[in-house]
């Protein structure tokens, strides 16, 4: 019974949030954060009464129980965020865990997310016309024309540019996933460690990307080769999709390891500065490298190449 106001309390704090994002997508980085909080302070029986207090009153009192399944989703994303939190679990694990549980619950919202992605596509046909535009208003048109390349040669390549961005779709929403589930935690961390003592972040030099996620890796470069081997463009776009869904989590260990390197590798300060300097000056490099060190660290351990290395990473 002493966990009853925390309950309701809680209960109400997430009814308002799903009243204001109204069954959209918002749900899933509104509701886990309150209730988590209430599971790291009071334990997951209290957890457990809010989030189904909170459904009752939000399939009878909600138009048609609108975004239930979705509001499920995101109760488990806060009730596995505070079990971790009390019991000090692994961050990376638990927000890996969440954003998981957060694709899974976009596929209860297909119809919803068809029309996202109907909008994204068109939002990006705008930017077509809104480009060609500039370019001739600007004179850069007339300019470029006078280099042979026309303004049809230009349309063609923003066309293929929109096809190829509109292919990604499916990545880009795993990217947003994984930023709104890593934000999810941390805020639910700093609120909840205001009672209590919070696992503690490894070191950021020591961060490594899980092994697993190579063979993802290894999965959407064979469906990549094997679509262009066999001119299958769905095998293409989905080895496409997985590569680039897997990069955010790449550069990050792979930043942690470059990081961890420029510490410790004897090397002159002068190397090290023109490394730094390729790297940051010229981008395509540097995020191929980032991957590219994410991607083996956790395979090779990279940080053995540093003098008097402590060992590897974490795989937190």
């Amino acid at each position: 019974m002493r966990h009853l106001p925390w309950t309701v309390l809680t209960a109400g704090l997430m009814f308002a949030l799903a009243s204001l994002a109204g069954g959209t997508g918002a749900l899933a980085f509104s509701l886990p954060v309150p209730l988590s909080v209430l599971v790291a302070w009071q334990g997951l029986p209290a957890g457990l009464a809010a989030g189904g207090l909170f459904l009752a009153a939000w399939a009878w009192l909600a138009e048609r129980g609108l975004g239930l399944a979705g509001a499920a989703v995101a109760l488990g994303v806060g009730l596995l965020y505070g079990v971790s939190l009390r019991g000090r679990q692994a961050p990376g694990k638990t927000i890996l865990a969440g954003a998981g549980m957060m694709l899974a619950g976009l596929f209860l919202r297909l119809p919803a997310l068809g029309e996202l992605w109907r909008a994204y596509r068109a939002g990006l046909g705008a930017q077509i016309e809104a480009t060609m535009q500039f370019y001739h208003q600007s004179g850069l048109l007339e300019a470029m024309a006078q280099q042979g390349i026309g303004g049809e040669r230009l349309r063609s390549s923003l066309e293929s540019l929109v096809t190829f961005l509109g292919r990604l779709f499916p990545a880009l929403i795993v990217w947003e996933v994984l930023l709104g589930a890593a934000a999810v935690y941390f805020l639910s961390r700093w609120l909840a460690g205001r009672r209590i003592t919070v696992p503690a972040l490894p070191p950021f030099l020591h961060w490594q990307v899980p092994w697993p996620f190579a063979w993802g890796v290894i999965a959407g470069l064979a469906s990549f080769l094997l679509g262009d081997w066999r001119a299958n463009e769905l095998l293409v776009t989905v080895g496409q999709n997985i590569l680039v869904g897997h990069l955010p989590l790449l550069w990050l260990g792979g930043l942690a390891v470059l990081g961890y390197l420029y510490r410790h590798l004897a090397l002159p300060p002068p190397v090290k500065a023109a490394a730094v300097f390729a790297l940051f000056f010229y981008p395509p490099l540097g995020l191929l490298v980032l991957a590219l060190a994410g991607l083996f660290d956790p395979l090779l351990n990279l940080r053995r190449l540093a003098a008097g290395a402590d060992g590897g990473g974490e795989n937190r």
